[in-house]
């Protein structure tokens, strides 16, 4: 059984699956396709900041605009109108969007998330900002956008990725604060982020931490020597001296 999503006026998600909902009424089918999917989605993420109306040309066509585009742009808004309704979008030269109080935007979320939980994280409060990984993960890790390609997208692809990485780093570190049970998570949450950032050493002092919780010294020394042989290997240099005196701790414990 799907759970029950809380009533918004209007929600988005511009990651994964596009959805626009608006009073509980599916509305992405209503769009004009792709460029209005990249319309709406620029609109949504730039409505706090004044924007004009050669930044939406580029946001929904880059570098290859069509011939007229002035009436193409006019003929997107003007099916975007009504698919949203609400008066969501106002305005003819420029159109500006507002959303109704209490609406939900997913990439929005992710990012007031990620915030709440490292200022969690640095008030020892590790259950709560456990808590809060989970938005900021569901979303961070789904396609900005997906099937669609532009500088914008690719900017705001990035700074998602950033939110992943970050996400996982609280998720891992909470985890093993709170040890128990949840030490599995830290170890999973780890392993992760090193795979994803590989030569990131503070993502390594936090896997070798997790794993020497977890009583698999050995395994934390063969972190260490992964990170070395490819700092090594690759950037001809080795760990910082706070990795490398954490390693020296774990050899006098074998």
């Amino acid at each position: 059984m799907n759970q029950a999503l809380p009533d918004y006026p209007v929600r988005i998600q511009l990651c994964g699956y596009y959805s626009v909902q608006v009073d509980g009424v599916p509305r992405e089918d209503a769009l004009p396709g792709k460029q209005g999917q990249r319309l709406l989605g620029y609109l949504v993420l730039y409505r706090r900041v004044p924007i004009e109306r050669s930044q939406l040309v580029e946001a929904v066509w880059g570098d290859a605009p069509p011939k007229a585009v002035d009436a193409a742009l006019s003929a997107l808004l003007s099916k975007l109108r009504p698919a949203l309704g609400g008066g969501i979008i106002s305005g003819r030269g420029v159109p500006s969007l507002r959303l109704p109080e209490g609406s939900w935007v997913d990439v929005e979320h992710a990012l007031d998330s990620i915030h709440r939980c490292e200022a969690l994280l640095a008030k020892a409060e590790y259950a709560a900002a456990l808590g809060q990984t989970g938005g900021a993960l569901y979303t961070a890790k789904r396609t900005f956008l997906t099937g669609h390609e532009g500088e914008w997208i690719d900017t705001w692809r990035r700074r998602l990725d950033d939110v992943h990485t970050r996400a996982l780093g609280v998720y891992a570190e909470a985890s093993l604060r709170m040890g128990g049970l949840e030490l599995p998570n830290a170890e999973r949450a780890s392993r992760e982020l090193i795979e994803k950032c590989p030569y990131r050493e503070s993502a390594y002092a936090l896997r070798m931490e997790v794993l020497e919780a977890l009583g698999n010294t050995a395994e934390a020394l063969l972190a260490y020597e992964q990170l070395r042989m490819r700092l090594a290997d690759e950037l001809g240099t080795g760990p910082g001296p706070e990795l490398q005196e954490r390693h020296a701790r774990l050899l006098r414990l074998m």
